[in-house]
């Protein structure tokens, strides 16, 4: 029977499994799969999904990780990684991610909130929907009611495929930073506050003239 410990991955599989349901890192050429660890890593998931799919040997290295820690990483190992030169696919994925990595605050994301220009926040990652509004299978509206926001609750909702997960990936644009500013309310909003002090007023003009007349 062949351990699965020693199984060779490919870099080009390496590269497929970097998302918050799927996530693979790579450390002293030994293949982790950390998905289900994400939401315990005590420097949150962000980190780890930032290494997914990638060498993060250096970066494991630099923290200075408990032999505990070191214990529940090697409890995830899956395999080892194909030797030889990384193919040109996948030195293109890196140079494409790279991008991902640029940070936005949330000031900056909230400028991008129609039509043509529409960012969202899902697990604070920023996505560039412009394009894909229209292919969008929900259609546009889903998208643009949470353009320039934190869609994440929405789209976790929404129950989305597997596949919608990775196609995603080729929409981040980077990732947000800093403490979301809290929504102003709409016109909406006002007018409801507006409605609430009318009625209050008009409740006490009623209790006025009750108690005259009684």
């Amino acid at each position: 029977m062949t351990d699965n410990k020693n199984k060779v991955i490919t870099w080009l599989e390496l590269m497929k499994h970097t998302t918050k349901h799927d996530c693979w890192i790579l450390v002293d050429d030994k293949v982790f799969d950390v998905t289900t660890y994400l939401a315990e890593h005590p420097g949150g998931d962000d980190i780890l999904l930032k290494c997914s799919g990638r060498d993060s040997t250096q970066q494991f290295r630099d923290v200075n990780h408990t032999d505990y820690a070191v214990s529940l990483r090697d409890q995830r190992l899956i395999g080892v990684i194909e030797q030889g030169e990384q193919p040109q696919e996948y030195k293109e994925w890196l140079q494409k991610t790279a991008k991902q990595n640029n940070k936005y605050t949330w000031a900056q994301v909230k400028q991008h909130n129609k039509q043509g220009d529409s960012w969202v926040v899902i697990d604070g990652k920023v996505y560039d929907l412009s394009a894909y509004i229209e292919k969008h299978p929900g259609g546009p509206s889903p998208i643009l009611a949470r353009a320039g926001k934190d869609a994440t609750r929405a789209f976790e909702e929404a129950k989305h495929p597997k596949s919608a997960y990775v196609e995603r990936e080729d929409l981040q644009i980077g990732v947000v930073y800093g403490p979301q500013e809290p929504e102003t309310s709409n016109k909406e909003g006002g007018f409801s506050v507006v409605h609430i002090i009318l009625a209050l007023l008009l409740a006490a003009i009623g209790y006025y003239f009750f108690v005259q007349n009684k």
